[in-house]
């Protein structure tokens, strides 16, 4: 599916959502003011979401879970509910030059879960409240691993 450029803004509970390995591409897609999820990938799928705006999303800004992965090189993430950046069960998240600003809630702006991993590398926290590592970054853990 081609979704450059999309407007998925303050729609219910996702944004951009691929499962079942599918691909989407969402470039420069807006993704803001969304119920719970900006950008969900599920069971192998892939979305290429370059410049997205997931800011101000509920709970998930970016998701990938169950082997799947996300290009979201300059995402914007920030003031979301739980996590700007979420990887779980083997997926990756390539997340270079994202913004994930002003985060208030959740336990971490960028989280791994069970055997992942995220590259943000040259990322912009600044302000907000929530720690922004899940776990020490450039750290193999049995979570996965964070590359700054």
């Amino acid at each position: 599916i081609n979704a450059t450029g999309a407007n998925c803004s303050n729609v219910g509970s996702y944004g951009i959502f691929a499962a079942n390995c599918s691909t989407i591409n969402a470039t420069g897609a807006n993704c803001s003011n969304v119920g719970s999820y900006g950008i969900f990938a599920a069971n192998c799928s892939t979305i290429n979401a370059t410049g997205a705006n997931c800011s101000n999303v509920g709970s998930y800004g970016i998701f990938a879970g169950s082997g799947s992965t996300i290009n979201a090189t300059g995402a914007n993430c920030s003031n979301v509910g739980t996590h700007g950046i979420f990887a779980a069960n083997c997926s990756t998240i390539n997340a270079t030059g994202a913004i994930i600003q002003n985060q208030t809630t959740g336990d971490a702006r960028i989280a791994v879960l069970y055997g992942s991993h995220v590259e943000a590398v040259s990322i912009n926290t600044t302000g907000g409240t929530v720690p922004v590592f899940s776990q020490a970054v450039n750290t193999l853990t049995a979570q996965g691993i964070i590359y700054q």
